[in-house]
């Protein structure tokens, strides 16, 4: 969906074009419905840029046109009924003809919204991550003194070779001393 297609779309249903340089009450309000339509469906999109597209002008006041228009729809569609079922009938028409959904906050609401999840999305991470760390530590906690009692129960198993070795050296020196001895005699 951009500004062009919704110029053509809106020529389209008030059976003029938009651009004209006219101030009758019909083309004023057209325009005001085309600022307010575009303001709340396109996010990200200037104020120029939407005055550009219905200005037959080449002034530098597109934006202060927008701001008026907004201005003005705002007073009247807070008025006026016929002004506010217009514009939902011209509101309907576009979003049917674009294929979009209608949806009732405001653009600005939405990405509030949007900004607010992706900070409590850095926040579960940074959560997630808090997590992993605690769980990294105590796995190697874990590991380092499973490592330290297989040391230890090595270390033991080593001494107790180590005692059986030297004990059975010492009978064999023992033995081997003896033998010497009766062969002497």
């Amino acid at each position: 969906m951009n500004i062009e297609d919704i110029k053509n779309l809106s020529d389209d249903y008030f059976g003029f074009d938009l651009s004209e340089n006219k101030r009758t009450r019909e083309f004023v309000d057209a325009r005001c419905y085309y600022y307010k339509f575009c303001d709340s469906f396109i996010y990200g999109v200037s104020l120029s840029k939407i005055g550009k597209q219905v200005s037959s002008t080449k002034s530098c006041s597109w934006h202060s046109n927008v701001l008026h228009g907004l201005k003005k729809f705002k007073e009247l569609n807070s008025v006026d009924k016929k002004y506010k079922s217009n514009y939902e009938k011209y509101e309907d028409f576009l979003l049917r003809k674009l294929k979009v959904e209608k949806i009732d906050e405001p653009l600005d609401v939405i990405y509030k919204k949007y900004i607010a999840m992706k900070g409590n999305r850095t926040l579960w991470k940074n959560k997630c991550t808090e997590t992993r760390r605690k769980l990294i530590h105590s796995e190697n906690k874990r590991l380092s003194l499973k490592r330290r009692n297989s040391k230890i129960t090595k270390d033991y198993h080593a001494s107790s070779w180590k005692k059986k070795f030297y004990k059975l050296r010492d009978e064999n020196k023992k033995l081997q001393n003896e033998l010497k001895n009766l062969t002497r005699c």
